[in-house]
Order: structure tokens, then sequence, then C-alpha cells
């Protein structure tokens, strides 16, 4: 019995799939109309000027069961260019997706995936996002069938269908977008196509696009712009005529004659007012006697934005030295200056390193566009409250002149209510690299001059006596010398040290190099530097010249020798906020900038550190080269966070900056310094003699060289020599004489004395250690400041050095 149940209910199973199969098919040509009527209709997000952009999205209301749309849209493409197709929030995500452009065709189509269910409501189905190019109209018109697209009249096709593939029925509402030219062309180049060019009548577009041209008496073209000059193009040939150009109703000539076809500017004017300006180009039919016609060819008109060159120091949004285009608002305060227009423009430039812009961001604020020097950086205003603060930051560029643009978008993140970028001030900023130990020559590029100053051309010195004009930089040292050439034409300079002023008078009765001025003793750390012409003098000098020949860093911090320092050490130097650990046990610190200073006399250190949970990323430099340290752990220990060995042995500098950065897994950003501990580590010497000048060997305390008697020797106590070498053993050849004393050498810790005592000077081997397993091993010959009782004298002296 079960078994025919079964066969039965297969049977009955059948029967039921061909018959939905059937009417499946039967229904997908029905078109299927909602209970309410589902209406399709467009909105238009943007103003339409021209060069800005607009949204047009495609909606529906009164959807039912909506499972498929597609869009095709037929559009001019002398009149938008289409930057994205993307689909509207109503479909949701769990869609499959295909969009194209081509030709002048947008098109996309969307359809629910089958475990998806579909969609009732309204919303939007898709948006075309588009660049505006030109003045017209743009008519959105629409029909159910792609065959009636045309470009004239119906350009949206949109189809709808349920999730039987069925079409769904609608009425629709068609829209148009009516575009405007913008008020004045700004800084840029613009073809002769752009809609924002009026031409009169009778003027012809070649066919590629490349010009406009006419001989028509009085026929003219005309723009405004705000800038500062205007460069006008044209393709020029031996039938062209000569234009009359109108600016502000000012006539100048532009002779568009050439004896060969070339693209050239014909006109350029550079140095108007910055504002706004007004251009006319008219056919004259004047021409010089070698052309053949009187044609006018315009190809591009170029808009100039040179706005006055900003020094050190800030300036409010008012300052006239900031050139606003576009569309801004002015708050009555003088607090801001704001705008939402696409494309107004805030143009300024500058001389130095760097500049802040601050804004009053708000929970309405957009995305500004930031072009320094032509790079540009998406900059995001939106703050859920309402404060006054520093938006963008640019510093360390090489110290000149350099253009900035800051450029409404009209977009804005997700969160914001509005698009409206601010504008409170600017601050220019002069931010010298920062000098290392060493001598640096007035030519040298990370010395700042500002004002007025002659470079000679020996590059001897740079000088100046023009009152305020200035020379800067910053160093990291205890302090520096200023080397200058006096003269009895010499005045008296200011020069500010992180603020503190000093009066140097340079004046001489005889020409001669010298340091002027020189300070140190100051804390290891960053320092600035500005040396400033007063324009006084003493009563016998003739002028107020001031001379810079050259500075010179200088680091008298102590020079750490090989050992183990404690982070409470007064031979490591600290710098801005770190925080001292009562039982001595570490340093730390997590504000940015904060810094730690030391010198040492060796190969290399390891850093110790207290490692935990909330640990950041240091910058540990040595000898200027930058590492970034990950001082995190998931548990609290001490451990050694950096090691830098194998250095050329000697003097070393290092700074570790406190950088507040983390990886994601910590908690928070501070950096603990435990100890330092300096490395002395020879080089590994293979079989071969080695000379006692052989930068292998390792000196350490006081020892004299002797060239001619190529020997090193000493007689000063716990100097010692250094060497590691991988062998079985050595030979210690020394120049023993009377008056030489006894040495302890260690081999790999184990201590010998030998007594390099002679009654005659001879060359000779002191010390020989062999049968040693084969491997690395380490020496250490100490001067212990001893001899024997007939010796004269304690010296002892090293001529070479012979890995067996």
């Amino acid at each position: 019995m079960k078994i025919s149940c079964d066969l039965r209910f297969k049977k009955i199973f059948s029967v039921l799939c061909i018959c939905i199969l059937f009417l499946g098919f039967s229904l997908t040509s029905i078109p299927v109309s909602a209970a309410t009527e589902t209406t399709v209709s467009y909105s238009i997000t943007g103003d339409g000027i021209v060069g800005s952009t607009v949204e047009i999205a495609a909606n529906v209301s009164s959807a039912s069961n909506l499972y498929g749309v597609s869009w095709d849209f037929i559009y001019d493409t002398s009149m938008l260019q289409i930057q994205s197709i993307s689909a509207g929030p109503l479909m949701g995500t769990n869609i499959s997706k295909f969009t194209s452009n081509a030709n002048g065709r947008a098109y996309i189509s969307m359809s629910k995936f089958t475990t998806a269910s579909p969609v009732n409501g309204e919303g939007t189905l898709a948006i075309i996002r588009a660049r505006v190019l030109k003045v017209g109209t743009i008519k959105i018109n629409t029909t159910p069938t792609t065959s009636n697209l045309n470009i004239s009249n119906l350009t949206s096709c949109i189809k709808l269908s349920d999730d039987y593939s069925n079409k769904i029925a609608y009425s629709y509402k068609d829209s148009s977008i009516i575009t405007k030219p913008i008020s004045s062309l700004t800084d840029g180049k613009y073809e002769n196509t752009n809609g924002n060019l009026t031409y009169t009548d009778n003027w012809i577009k070649a066919t590629d696009s490349s010009q406009h041209f006419s001989n028509v008496l009085d026929n003219e073209v005309s723009f405004s712009f705000e800038g500062t000059g205007v460069n006008i193009h044209s393709i020029t040939a031996n039938n062209r005529g000569i234009a009359k150009v109108y600016i502000d109703g000012i006539a100048y000539d532009a002779d568009d004659y050439t004896e060969t076809v070339q693209r050239k500017v014909i006109f350029s004017k550079t140095d108007l007012p910055i504002g706004k300006h007004e251009v006319r180009i008219v056919v004259t039919n004047n021409k010089n006697a070698a052309s053949t016609g009187y044609y006018i060819s315009i190809d591009a008109i170029e808009i100039l934005c040179n706005p006055p060159v900003l020094k050190s120091g800030k300036y409010q949004n008012t300052d006239s030295n900031l050139f606003y285009a576009g569309s801004w608002v002015q708050v009555t305060d003088g607090s801001q200056r704001y705008s939402k227009i696409e494309n107004s423009t805030l143009y300024f430039s500058f001389e130095g390193t760097g500049f802040n812009l601050t804004s009053l961001v708000a929970s309405n604020r957009g995305i500004a566009k930031i072009y320094v020097d032509g790079t540009a950086y998406d900059i995001d205003t939106y703050s859920p409250t309402v404060t006054s603060k520093i938006i963008f930051a640019k510093d360390g560029l090489p110290f000149g002149k350099h253009d900035v643009k800051v450029v409404v978008t009209n977009t804005k993140n997700a969160t914001s209510t509005d698009t409206y970028i601010s504008i409170a001030a600017i601050e220019i900023l002069i931010s010298p690299p920062v000098l290392t130990t060493g001598k640096y020559e007035n030519t040298n590029s990370n010395l700042i001059y500002t004002g007025s100053w002659v470079q000679v051309a020996d590059g001897s010195q740079r000088y100046s006596n023009i009152v305020d004009s200035a020379f800067q930089f910053s160093f990291e040292g205890t302090g520096f010398n200023l080397n200058s050439l006096v003269a009895n034409n010499r005045g008296i300079a200011k020069v500010y040290i992180d603020g503190t002023s000093y009066d140097v008078d340079t004046y001489s009765d005889v020409v001669q190099r010298k340091t002027i001025f020189s300070k140190d003793g100051l804390a290891m750390g960053k320092h600035t530097v500005k040396v400033v012409i007063t324009n006084t003098k003493n009563a016998a000098s003739s002028n107020y010249y001031i001379s810079i020949t050259s500075i010179e860093i200088l680091n008298s911090s102590p020079v750490l020798a090989s050992g183990m320092y404690e982070n409470t050490s007064s031979d490591i130097a600290y710098t801005g906020s770190w925080v001292k650990v009562t039982d001595g046990s570490q340093n730390y610190s997590k504000i940015e900038n904060s810094a730690l200073y030391f010198s040492f006399q060796g190969t290399g250190f390891n850093l110790h550190s207290i490692v935990a949970n909330n640990r950041g990323i240091a910058k540990v430099y040595v000898d200027g080269v930058a590492y970034d340290v990950d001082t995190y752990s998931p548990t609290v220990e001490r451990k050694i966070v950096f090691t830098k060995d194998g250095l050329a042995y000697g003097k070393h500098n290092v700074k570790i900056l406190v950088t507040n950065t983390k990886n994601t897994t910590s908690t928070d950003t501070y950096i603990s310094i435990d100890a330092v501990e300096i490395l002395v580590t020879p080089p590994t010497l293979s079989s071969g003699k080695y000379d006692n000048f052989d930068p292998n060997l390792i000196y350490t305390g006081s020892w004299t060289s002797v060239a001619y008697d190529s020997q090193h020797f000493s007689k000063t106590e716990n100097s010692t020599v250094s060497f590691s070498f991988e062998g079985t053993g050595f030979n210690l050849h020394s120049l023993v004489a009377s008056n030489r004393g006894i040495a302890k050498l260690y081999v790999d810790g184990v201590a010998y004395d030998v007594d390099t005592y002679s009654p005659t000077i001879e060359r000779k081997i002191v010390f020989t250690k062999d049968g040693l397993t084969y491997g690395k091993h380490n020496v250490q010959i100490v001067v212990t400041c001893t001899k024997n009782t007939i010796s004269t004298d304690t010296y002892i002296s090293i001529d070479a050095v012979e890995i067996i």
C-alpha cells in the first residue's frame, strides 16, 4: 500500500509541474497591472551649470512584485559626460547588475537573485551621474520600447518586470534639464567648443572641433572670467587677419597670421588686477600685408590666476590677498566664507614650506578638493559639532612659491546633511629641514632666505642690508656657530634662538672670515634659528650689511661608551613630555614628537623597553636613517625592542621619536624607555695579517698612532684594542722596547698577562694563542699601566695582528 501511494503522489506531482510550466510560458507575454498604478518619474540633483555635475535619478512609486529593471538613456555627448551609472537603493544589494556606456547610450539592468524577495513600494531605481559640458536642454522623455528611442525626443526607456518575468505596466512623468553657463570662467583651459563661450552668428565650427573660425566683419566671441590674466590660443595660418581683443573695454590688436599652420597663443594678458573681467574677441577684416585673408581662429581660452604671494603668517578669510571665484557668502561677523556651489574656488599663492587651512566645521559640511601645485587631496569637512579647526595641513614642501586651489565639489559623506565648504583662515608656514651635526655653506638648500639677499658669484657669501630680510634654519644638536665675512660696512643682526633674541655686531675694521656668533650648551634636541637684518649699526660702520658664509651645527652632548645606561641616565636627553615612573624603571610618553636623544661611540646599540598591550610605534633614527619600531606586546615584559649593530666603529647619533601611532591590536600609543645598551662588536677577521691601522681593529681610550713607525701606542690605563676573528688562534705583533709595560690580554674572557719589555727596540710577536676550537673568538688587549722593575715606563705598542 505504501508503494502504490508513493507512485500515485509522483504522478500527481508530475502533472502539476507540467501545468505550472505551461502557465509560466503563457503568462510571460501578459502585462500585469497593480491595483494602484505604478508610476515612473525622474528627479534631478544639481544646478546644471556648465562644468558642474548633475544626478539623474529614475524613480518608481506604487511598485508591486518588482523583480527586474532596465534603463536605456540616449544623450548628446556634446552636452553630457557620463561619470557613473549605479543602482538605486530600492532594489537593495541582493541583485545581479550590468552597466554600459558607449556612443551616447547609457544602460543599466538589474534583477533580484532567485532567493530574494521582490520589491514593493516606492524609491529610486537607478542613478546616472554626469558632467554638464555646454548650455542647452537635455530631454528626459519616456518610451517603454527601445525601438522608439531617439536623441531628439524619446531619450529614456525603462522596463519593469515581476518575479515571473512579466512586464509591469506603468505611467510616467517626463523631465528635462536646462543647463546654464557659469557666471565666469576660472583658472584653467577651455576648448573652443565650451558652452560658456558666446559666439555671434556666422562662426564656423571645424568638423573635428579643433577650432571656430570666421572672416565676417564684427563677428565676435565673448566670455567673462575671474583671475589675473588670459591667453587666447589659435590655429594660425597664412590667411589669418588681425582681431581686436577688448578686456574690460580696453582694446588690443592680436595678429592671427603665420606663414605656416600652427597652434599658438596669439594674445596674452597676465598683469590684470585679481577679480572679474569681461572679454570680447572681434573680427575686424584687417590683416597684415603678407596675409591672404581675414580669418580669425579660436582654438582655446586659458584663464590665469596668479594671486599675490603670501608670506609667513596668518591670513583671515576676509584678506584681500585671498581670491574667491564662483559664488561665496561672506558672514557679516567676518568669521568665515562659505559655499556649496560646485566649482566655486579659493585661490592663493605663498612662499614657504606649507600651510594650514582652518575651517568652521559642522554637520552640514561637504568634501573639498584641495590642489597643492597640481596635486589633489580630498578633504571631508564634516563634524557632528560646530567648531573651528585645521581641516588640512601641508608642510615639508621645498621652500619657495607654491600655488593652492580649494574647490567646492558639492559632494559629502553619508552622514552630512549638506555640502557646504567653509573658509576661516590660512596660515603660511616656514619649516626649514632639520640640520644635524656638521658644516653647511651659505648656498645649502636647507637654509631658507626671505626678503632680499645677494648671492656672490663664487658662492663665498650671501649678504643683505634690506631691513627684515631674514635667514632661517632648524637643527638638532646642542648649539651652532654662525660664520660671516666681516668688514667696515657691516651692521648689527638680530639672532633668535627658539624665540630668544641676541644682538650681533658684525662690524670689523678689516675684512676677514670669522665666527660672529656661537651658542652651545643648549638642551639636546630640535632648535629654530632666525637671523634678521635690523638696518642698525655701530657708529664706526659705514653701512648695514649682514653677511652669511656658513653655519656649523654642534653636538657637545655626552658620548656613551660601551655599556648599559638606564632610562634615568643624565647622558640621555629627553624633549617634549615624558613621565618618569617613581621606581625609575622607565620613562614613557604618548605625546607626538616627544623625543629621546643620545650619541655613542661603538658599532651599535640595543633599545630596552617595557612592552605591553597599550604600546605604540616609535620612529628610531640612527644617523638620520629611520626605522619603525612596534613596541606592542599582549603581555607586560622587559625586552629589547630594537637592535642596530654592525655600524662602522665610531660616533653615532640616535633619536627616538613618539609617533602617537599604533597597530590595530594595541589599546594605546605609549612608548616606554627602560635602558640603552651600547655595543662594540668588531668585524670578524679571517686568516691573514692586519696592520695596526686596519679599521677592523677597534681602539678605545687614548692611543697615539705613528704612521712612520707603523704602530699605535698608549700608557693610559684601561685604553683597549679589540678584535674578533674566525680561526684557531692568532699572533700579536708589537714594537718592543725598554719603556714598555705589561698588557692584560683577554681571549674569550680568559685573561693573560703579556710583558712587552725588551732591552732593545725590535718588532716581534709578544703573544701567541693557537689550538683553539675553529670558530669565532673575541680578543681584547687592555693597557694596565703596570711594568716590570727593569722597564722605564708602561707603554703598550700594537704593530699587527695575525690570524692563524
